[in-house]
């Protein structure tokens, strides 16, 4: 029986085996999971839908026991707005719970002639162009507790956003912005703590830690070898506002399975073309959504650039994707029947 390679010790690459194993794909994967990661990500509600119909109420209770449910945000989305209750149900997850969850306990071995390799290395391994530079920046406060544990606060404030949610640890505190400033970035969390929490007086002197810090720069990397489909944010990195990219990474992989079940996914086939002209599409869509956020939060005209940079990307993929000749997947399985195309929008 052939087999498909996994690379990547992730999430991505957990979870394109689970799919995978989903629809009676045979996978190896040459990576234990790495474990170590327990930054919290969101799952929002159709991620959470999504998961619950692929893997079953299991795996959806398991998830839910690990996580933190989100009844409502709380938004305010420029300087002087009143904050605005939105019901938005999500689950907050650590990262690694989410990795072991799909991976399962054992590394996986298989024999057999080699069918596809799937490259899941994570966002260090994506070459694209940067669309708009920006960093994050990420603070685990213990002596910080929300008033109202089941509530996150999105805040954008005067160069750049915050989102406060609670953790394990007290509270998560995660900014946006452009640039790597760490001074900066202390200073403008400590200004949207204290706006969305008043009674906060010495937020400052809370974020005296050194954060976690990345590039949340969104990219897209289309790096054409027709033995090897690239998933996850080594393919195309979301910006961290959308709250999307598991959901991203599973909508991924069932698209991929089904050009892998129905053949289509070999050098004489243009399933590798439609995967990547999918996400071309994704990218478009995500990069929209962005540039309609910045705009609101632009108020002192420092996102001019990233705005800027992210609508000459826009405009580049939408040429591309005029010579797209779209085609249609179905993946099917006893229990559940899903069309990809629908899937990925």
């Amino acid at each position: 029986m052939s087999y498909i390679d996994i690379k990547g010790g992730g999430p991505a690459a957990a979870i394109v085996a689970a799919v995978f194993k989903t629809v009676g794909l045979q996978t190896s994967s040459i990576r234990r999971p790495s474990l170590g990661d327990a930054r919290l990500i969101t799952l929002n509600g159709p991620t959470l839908m999504l998961i619950k119909d692929l893997f079953g109420n299991t795996v959806f209770d398991k998830l839910l026991q690990q996580g933190v449910m989100l009844e409502h945000r709380v938004l305010a989305w420029k300087l002087g707005d009143d904050p605005i209750a939105v019901n938005d149900k999500a689950l907050l997850v650590p990262l690694n719970t989410l990795t072991k969850l799909f991976h399962g306990q054992e590394e996986l071995k298989s024999s057999g002639p080699l069918e596809l390799t799937v490259e899941a290395y994570g966002r260090s391994e994506n070459k694209g162009a940067s669309a708009g530079l920006r960093w994050a920046f990420v603070w685990h406060l213990h002596d910080l507790v929300l008033p109202n544990q089941l509530t996150c606060y999105l805040q954008a404030v005067d160069g750049g956003w915050v989102f406060l949610a609670p953790s394990p640890k007290g509270t998560l505190v995660q900014l946006i912005t452009a640039g790597a400033d760490t001074e900066l970035a202390r200073g403008i969390a400590a200004k949207a703590i204290t706006m969305a929490l008043p009674q906060m007086k010495n937020a400052y002197f809370g974020l005296d830690s050194e954060p976690h810090q990345f590039d949340a720069s969104p990219r897209f990397n289309e790096a054409r070898n027709m033995d090897v489909a690239i998933i996850g944010d080594q393919v195309l990195a979301l910006d961290p506002i959308s709250g999307d990219g598991i959901g991203h990474i599973l909508r991924s992989a069932v698209l991929l399975a089904s050009l892998v079940k129905g053949g289509h996914h070999h050098a004489a086939s243009p399933g590798i073309d439609i995967y990547y002209a999918r996400l071309r599409r994704t990218f478009i869509s995500h990069l929209t959504t962005c540039e309609q956020y910045y705009q609101q939060i632009n108020v002192s005209n420092i996102w001019g650039k990233v705005i800027a940079d992210m609508r000459r990307e826009h405009l580049r993929l939408q040429r591309e994707v005029a010579l797209d000749n779209p085609t249609s997947y179905v993946l099917n399985r006893s229990d559940i029947s899903i069309q990809a195309e629908s899937a990925m929008y």
